[in-house]
């Protein structure tokens, strides 16, 4: 599986067990990754830092995913993001592809087809 070096991913996910697997599995593909842990958390680390990837997750307390896209929209932000959800619902994938999303992944999901899935985003297609 070829790496991921250098690439900065944003992994904004509140399940302490998806964030740790993905975050390990971007590690070991030698990806640089800052987590949030809610949709307001990735807001602060977004004032500071710059990655070439938002992976989020879709049903979240606080500011769902939904909200962080139309923020990061109403800001001018326009890093590529890809919704990984366990709410597979047609309305859901409407509605984050009409907020930009880049990508979208369904719960459960195994991390091969998330690795496919970023190398076509990062890649453009």
């Amino acid at each position: 599986m070829a790496k991921l070096s250098g690439i900065t991913i944003l992994v904004v996910e509140d399940s302490y067990i998806n964030r740790s697997m993905i975050t390990n599995f971007l590690n070991n593909l030698q990806a640089n990754v800052i987590e949030a842990v809610t949709g307001r958390e990735a807001l602060e680390v977004l004032e500071v830092n710059k990655p070439e990837l938002i992976l989020l997750d879709l049903m979240m307390p606080e500011m769902d995913g939904f909200e962080l896209m139309t923020i990061l929209n109403t800001k001018g932000i326009k890093i590529p993001v890809i919704v990984l959800t366990g709410s597979p619902k047609e309305s859901s994938y409407k509605k984050c592809h009409e907020l930009g999303a880049s990508g979208y992944i369904n719960k459960p999901y195994k991390l091969n087809d998330l690795f496919i899935e970023i190398n076509k985003v990062l890649d453009g297609k």
